[in-house]
């Protein structure tokens, strides 16, 4: 279980990644046209559409810490959903 508590933690520091790339879009007058936006759109489709349901599917484990990982990823995720919708 521990390669699992990596992969979230892993899953984890990209949501952070991407929450940061769009905090700071959202304070400078670049266009979301460049070459970073796109890539970063990219990522998000990716992790909304894939990952996403398939980590909602995993929070019946009955591993605690699995859970705990489950639970902080879902809460990020949930953030990064806030902010590309507030824009």
């Amino acid at each position: 279980m521990s390669e699992v508590c990596f992969v979230l933690q892993s899953v984890g520091c990209l949501v952070d990644s991407l929450i940061d790339k769009r905090r700071k879009r959202a304070g400078s007058d670049n266009s979301l046209d460049d070459e970073c936006a796109i890539e970063t759109r990219q990522h998000e489709q990716a992790l909304f559409e894939v990952l996403y349901p398939r980590l909602v599917d995993c929070i019946d484990t009955t591993d605690g810490s699995v859970r705990l990982g489950l639970k902080d990823v879902l809460k990020r995720i949930g953030s990064l959903v806030s902010i590309c919708c507030g824009q």
